[in-house]
């Protein structure tokens, strides 16, 4: 009996030790995974302190960053401010400038027109360096040289002013538009178009100086009257073929004039000089007039003296 009691009392010593190592063993698993929670947890702190540290520096550098942006914008703020001012003063500046520099175009086309107006007959008296050239105006020489290459001395005349008159209307023509554009640094210009037809049969038929005068009476009609197709006067520099500038025709306006004064002074000299040679010679006349007077009065004072006396019957008794 005690046997079995031992044995039975160390089988429920064994059954408590064993539920004791077991709780234990559960205690220290919950332990374990306790420490687990309690450090993945740490590890969690520490991670959102880090994120908040993070987070803060992020957030301080962009408060800095935003702060120096809106001190940036205000400086640029300033500055297109000033550029937009100092634009708006250049606009009025442009704005102005164009009124002034249409008005001076304007006072300079009206002196222009004066002196094509008022200075006609003077400029047209002699071809010099200024003078007036009719824009469009057809020259008959060309057409005259090539009908000299094929017709008769007794047609050349006439064939070569019928054959110019012919073109001058060709040219006239605004329905007859022979030109190209072309565009050279984004500027476009109109060039004669050499593929024309009736410039090519003109061309072929009469040669290149003939073709060249053509071209040159079209340019000229397109740039200075396009629609109305008929001839305008302009100051023209013969020696250099362009355009005169008002500059050049009041200087030759001015040296033309000079020489005239200057040969009007040369004629009242001339004249007056005249004029003293003349008054000279009759004052030596008389000169000489007087004198021989002199010398017929001497010569009578010197007769002998005869006394004559009157009666009155009017006869005469001399003594």
């Amino acid at each position: 009996m005690g046997f079995i009691y031992g044995s039975l009392e160390m089988k429920s010593m064994k059954d408590t030790a064993h539920d004791l190592s077991l709780r234990l063993s559960q205690e220290n698993e919950k332990l374990k995974s306790d420490l687990l929670c309690h450090r993945k947890k740490l590890d969690e702190n520490k991670d959102l302190e880090r994120h908040d540290t993070q987070l803060n520096l992020e957030k301080n550098y962009a408060s800095s960053l935003k702060e120096k942006m809106q001190q940036e914008l205000e400086v640029l703020s300033k500055e297109l401010k000033e550029m937009t001012d100092e634009v708006e003063s250049l606009v009025d500046q442009c704005q102005t400038l164009t009124v002034v520099e249409r008005k001076y175009n304007h006072e300079l086309q009206e002196v222009r027109k004066a002196l094509i107006d008022g200075f006609d007959d003077f400029l047209s008296y002699a071809r010099g360096t200024i003078g007036l050239k009719r824009m469009g105006v057809l020259d008959v020489k060309p057409f005259q040289d090539a009908c000299s290459l094929k017709l008769q001395n007794g047609d050349l005349d006439v064939t070569s002013i019928a054959l110019c008159s012919l073109w001058q209307e060709h040219v006239k023509n605004s329905q007859w538009h022979p030109f190209r554009i072309i565009s050279n640094k984004g500027i476009f210009h109109e060039i004669i178009d050499e593929n024309d037809e009736k410039l090519r049969e003109l061309k072929h038929e009469w040669g290149e100086k003939v073709y060249d005068a053509v071209a040159v009476a079209l340019l000229e009609i397109n740039e200075y009257n396009a629609s109305g197709g008929y001839a305008v006067r302009e100051l023209w520099n013969f020696k250099e073929v362009r355009k005169a500038s008002l500059k050049e025709v009041i200087e030759y306006i001015l040296n033309k004039l000079k020489i005239l004064t200057a040969s009007k002074h040369r004629r009242v000299k001339t004249a007056s000089m005249a004029c003293s040679n003349v008054v000279g010679g009759q004052a030596s006349g008389e000169k000489k007039v007087e004198s021989s007077d002199k010398k017929a009065t001497a010569s009578w004072e010197r007769r002998p003296l005869h006394t004559t006396h009157v009666g009155v019957a009017g006869n005469e008794e001399k003594g």
